[in-house]
């Protein structure tokens, strides 16, 4: 799916690359088998999904350790694979991956994702659960990752209690160099606000053509997402089509973001229950500067 060509443009008088990725954001939920939650589910609001106000009125009544060991026994990352094989893309950003730790439940999810799929991975920890395990973003490339970090996002003032929260940010080499920031934004306006501020910060560290891929737990209209849309363009700003939930979607909250200059085309929502929210697919175009014509 990727393609790199060299073309000569009258208009500006110089030659450009044109690099094209197939691209694809998707919130995995822990890699717990939502379809099948949904059709055991008998509350009328919904199964438990964070973030879905209806069935969070559950959280107030239910017995939580039983619904999360429901989660942990329907763990199916076979049919997560599935989806992520037959989108065939070259750059898939994960959320709610599970790594290893002392659970059973708790294993390398994007290791075994990679490996069925025949794609590298990198995988970065934001928190690790006692007695469970690590728990936070993952990226699978068809190229090579040449480097890999993780960049904590700061921690809102008071929100010790929150969910820790961090940028995956990756080297992958592809014809053409690209930095991949993948991420899982907190639900508190404030802790939106200073993962848009890392965001920002790190890209000004990037030459190389980015793309910023995740559940941001935004709607289009947040003020802070619109400071991301001055400097990227967005794969789905024009239809905002609902990823979430994915039993009964309300609204949108996942993205492909890339830096300018850049045409996507062929974007998809994947609409399947395997997770809580809907996968985004893409195709990225970027037009790059020959190395021959840089250097004059």
């Amino acid at each position: 799916m990727f393609l790199c060509l060299s073309l000569f443009s009258p208009k500006k008088g110089m030659i450009l690359k044109t690099m094209k990725l197939k691209i694809m954001t998707f919130n995995i939920c822990h890699g717990a088998d939502y379809n099948r939650l949904v059709k055991n589910n008998t509350d009328p609001n919904g199964p438990i999904c964070f973030g879905y106000h209806k069935s969070e009125q559950l959280f107030h009544t239910a017995d939580i350790q039983s619904i999360l060991e429901e989660w942990n026994q329907s763990v199916n990352l076979k049919q997560v694979a599935d989806v992520i094989c037959q989108a065939d893309c070259d750059i898939i950003g994960l959320n709610e991956v599970r790594g290893e730790g002392v659970s059973p439940y708790y294993t390398n999810q994007a290791e075994y994702l990679a490996k069925l799929c025949g794609l590298h991975y990198y995988f970065a920890p934001a928190v690790t659960f006692p007695n469970e395990g690590t728990y936070g973003t993952a990226l699978l490339s068809r190229f090579p990752i040449k480097k890999g970090e993780i960049i904590p996002i700061p921690p809102m003032e008071g929100g010790e209690n929150r969910e820790p929260r961090c940028f995956l940010k990756a080297l992958v080499q592809a014809e053409c160099d690209i930095t991949i920031f993948v991420s899982h934004f907190g639900g508190a306006k404030r802790e939106q606000e200073l993962g848009v501020d890392t965001l920002l910060h790190e890209m000004e560290k990037v030459c190389s053509p980015i793309l910023f891929l995740g559940d941001l737990n935004m709607t289009p209209e947040s003020d802070s997402l619109a400071r991301i849309y001055t400097q990227m363009e967005e794969g789905f700003s024009l239809e905002n089509p609902f990823t979430f939930p994915s039993f009964c979607p309300i609204r949108k909250i996942d993205y492909i973001f890339a830096s300018k200059p850049v045409k996507f085309m062929n974007q998809t929502v994947i609409k399947t229950v395997v997770s809580d929210h809907f996968p985004l697919v893409a195709q990225a175009e970027f037009e790059l500067f020959s190395k021959e014509e840089t250097k004059r």
